[in-house]
């Protein structure tokens, strides 16, 4: 019986349900070209930009995003998400985690009751989102 080598997980096998053929050469026996410090496949825009941040700093290149580049004006209508239209990527909770939160009840991603909302960061969300399901009440 032949010995079974130990698999060793490259950086998005975590994120890989299924081991798709698209997401991990190792996971099918093939050699993973791919260093430990590069950005897999499976991601959400938001953990792309801090992957970018991230290589921006180790290589002294100008950040991706940076808040100067955002305004910081306030809002106080809040967004609005339309579950039925949402894929359930988490790129708004990525990009904003303290105004896009998942319910641990229902499962569903909602946004967080404020007084106020950033209203060019939301803006930026919304026009990341594949599902366009973000829009202002």
């Amino acid at each position: 019986m032949p010995q079974r080598q130990k698999k060793e997980k490259c950086p998005d096998c975590e994120e890989c349900q299924l081991c798709s053929e698209s997401r991990c050469r190792l996971c099918r026996g093939e050699r993973c070209h791919r260093g430990a410090n590069e950005l897999g496949t499976s991601f959400t825009y938001g953990e792309y930009l801090a992957w970018k941040n991230k290589k921006a700093r180790e290589t002294g290149e100008p950040a991706a995003t940076s808040e100067a580049d955002v305004a910081s004006e306030k809002v106080k209508r809040p967004p609005v998400l339309d579950r039925s239209e949402c894929t359930d990527c988490e790129s708004c909770i990525s990009l904003l985690p303290d105004i896009f939160k998942r319910n641990p009840d229902t499962g569903c991603i909602e946004v967080a009751e404020r007084a106020e909302y950033p209203e060019a960061e939301i803006g930026q969300v919304m026009s990341m989102c594949p599902g366009h399901c973000i829009t202002w009440q």
